[in-house]
């Protein structure tokens, strides 16, 4: 079963006195980069949520944002840092005249600075929060898991549809390399005939160079090899685990033998087959961009 890359995942707890929410966003990514926006009472457990979310995840982009809001905050404005907060507009509204910038929401990104509210007795702990922001997190990791399977279905739906057009062509292209070959064989054999005795040539020497040139042109192993590779395409997909790399891995073969068969059909309508194929398969290469 396959699984996107693209998820995500919500869960929030409210009491009367906090508001605590984790959210989970991800995106395809070759490797795991993980980022979090938190408080800062939740730093020291970064690194116990960082192997969580990996083991849970695998891979991808993963933004990780934990919010924590006092429910009764009429206090909040005796505990600013009115010093700090003149101190940073001051500086920064002097540097926006000498740059020519803009002072539009400057007093709104200098209120998101650290140490701007004054720590109080009443401040949450961690440890207070953290068993239940333990539990925020596997059920926010586990809405994500659910998105990124249904994301995987439906990524999994459009690659059957993909494959069945590779097949579809890659019999016509079978169907047509024996007749191709016996074609080739009697237009050559007419020639010569026609040319009669004009030509005096070694027999056995032209014999050898035909079946030379008709072995060249001969594509039965590719045909043989793309259909052993479009069923282990297949099959993978089939497999419990998603397995995207793999999937990519089997779609690079199944490509070099199209390639193989275009170059040698001299034919034009396997070639008009192979491009179809081609078409077919980096629609496939599109979709594997975001399977986990």
């Amino acid at each position: 079963m396959l699984k996107s890359m693209t998820g995500y995942g919500l869960a929030k707890t409210e009491t009367e006195q906090f508001l605590l929410a984790l959210e989970i966003k991800t995106l395809n990514s070759k490797n795991f980069d993980l980022t979090f926006r938190m408080p800062s009472v939740f730093y020291s457990k970064e690194l116990e949520m960082r192997q969580l979310i990996a083991e849970a995840l695998e891979r991808g982009k993963v933004s990780v944002s934990i919010k924590l809001e006092q429910q009764n905050a009429s206090n909040i404005a005796s505990r600013l840092n009115k010093n700090l907060i003149a101190a940073c507009y001051s500086t920064l509204s002097e540097l926006a005249n000498s740059l020519g910038g803009t002072k539009e929401g400057l007093f709104s990104a200098i209120l998101q600075l650290p140490d701007i509210i004054q720590q109080s007795d009443n401040d949450p702990n961690i440890e207070n929060f953290w068993p239940q922001l333990q539990i925020l997190l596997k059920e926010a990791l586990k809405g994500c898991n659910a998105f990124r399977q249904k994301e995987g279905a439906l990524i999994e739906e459009h690659l059957q549809m993909c494959l069945s057009q590779i097949q579809s062509k890659h019999t016509c292209i079978a169907q047509q390399a024996s007749k191709r070959i016996e074609r080739v064989r009697e237009k050559l054999q007419k020639q010569l005939q026609e040319l009669g005795n004009s030509l005096n040539y070694d027999a056995n020497r032209l014999e050898q160079e035909l079946i030379f040139y008709i072995e060249r042109l001969d594509i039965s192993e590719e045909i043989m090899r793309l259909q052993a590779h479009l069923n282990l395409f297949e099959e993978t997909l089939k497999l419990p685990e998603s397995s995207g790399r793999k999937l990519g891995f089997v779609v690079q073969e199944i490509g070099r033998e199209i390639n193989t068969i275009g170059a040698k059909a001299n034919d034009s309508l396997m070639q008009h087959d192979v491009v179809i194929m081609k078409d077919e398969l980096e629609k496939i290469k599109e979709q594997l961009a975001n399977v986990l």
